[in-house]
């Protein structure tokens, strides 16, 4: 039979099927069933985990406050005279425990003269100390300069490996002779963490330093011995004052009228203050009355720059007159006084 044409092409489309079905090894029966091998739904299981962070705070520093080192009552006054306690009450809080605080600062300064500067100059005992509290060791330091009389107290704070998130500290000290006078000294206290984030805080209010003035002769008494009557300028042993002040000074003095048989030095001239001991040096007259000694190194004398305390030398000349009986003992109390200067 003969084939047409088209009927050739027929032909070879269909060897062509089978050619390709046999190559690559159609099977309409395994494909269908492999297809439902892939549609078979599969029981699944879970299981979850949850992370967290918390963002580190820094510590905050608050309620800076002065108080009286005994009752810790709030106070607008110091007295720097090396006994009396005072305090810096302060609190931190901190989310990372007080054992994660590295150290505290504090400053306490002559606003007027290290306002600016407080925690950068150097402590120079007079108008700036610095103050450390280390918490892994717990312990306190001042710095102060050559000065060595502001002194630690006992002070209040949570110690080492505190787990405490925030803690009251009163920090307690006395205080220099030396400490200038003004009225307005202040305190800044600072707390760092182990990151070395920090954060500071000051007193709401200035303060004042008070005013101390100290004086006190090198012996409690003093003789002329035994003298002639009528007699002038007679002199007496070494005689010398210790003066300490933290503001400008003056010194008075005054004596008694002496005793057993009265004899009154307010109209006579009879005792005189000197400071060289020289017959021809300048002199005043003492009194009953105190006055202010307004010769030499006496009157209108600047502070303490250091601890040391300054010192006067003092001669009193003795001139009798008929007023004494010869024979008696006499006795006299000579004052020395000091105050501001006015």
């Amino acid at each position: 039979m003969k084939l047409l044409s088209s009927d050739k092409r027929i032909i070879v489309l269909i060897a062509l099927i089978a050619f390709t079905a046999v190559a690559f090894g159609y099977n309409g029966t395994i494909q269908y069933s492999s297809m439902l091998d892939s549609e078979k739904v599969k029981a699944l299981t879970v299981d979850s985990a949850t992370g967290s962070m918390t963002i580190d705070s820094i510590p905050d520093v608050s309620n800076v406050q002065f108080v009286n080192g005994t009752d810790y009552t709030l106070t607008s006054t110091l007295t720097p005279d090396n006994t009396e306690v005072w305090g810096v009450n302060f609190t931190i809080d901190h989310n990372g425990q007080m054992s994660d605080l590295l150290n505290v600062t504090v400053w306490i300064y002559d606003d007027s003269i290290y306002g600016a500067t407080y925690n950068s100059a150097a402590p120079d005992g007079l108008q700036l100390i610095r103050v450390g509290w280390v918490e892994s060791t717990d312990t306190w330091s001042i710095s102060q300069g050559s000065f060595t009389e502001w002194t630690e107290q006992s002070s209040i704070d949570p110690g080492s490996a505190s787990s405490a998130t925030s803690y009251d500290f009163t920090f307690l000290f006395d205080i220099s002779r030396a400490a200038r006078y003004d009225t307005d000294w202040n305190v800044t206290v600072a707390a760092f963490d182990d990151d070395d984030d920090s954060d500071s805080a000051a007193e709401t209010g200035l303060v004042t330093m008070a005013q101390n003035f100290e004086i006190s002769f090198s012996t409690a008494t003093f003789s002329w011995g035994t003298v002639e009557q009528n007699s002038v300028n007679n002199t007496h042993g070494s005689l010398s004052l210790n003066i300490r002040a933290n503001d400008n000074w003056e010194i008075l003095v005054n004596a008694t009228d002496w005793n057993t048989t009265l004899v009154d030095i307010e109209a006579q001239n009879i005792v005189a203050l000197d400071q060289d001991g020289s017959v021809d040096g300048a002199s005043q007259w003492i009194r009953n009355t105190r006055n202010i000694v307004t010769f030499g190194t006496w009157d209108a004398q600047s502070p303490m720059s250091t601890e040391s305390a300054f010192t006067r030398n003092v001669y009193i000349f003795l001139s009798t007159s008929t007023y004494f009986t010869e024979g008696n003992y006499y006795e006299i109390i000579v004052y020395m006084w000091i105050r501001a200067d006015t």
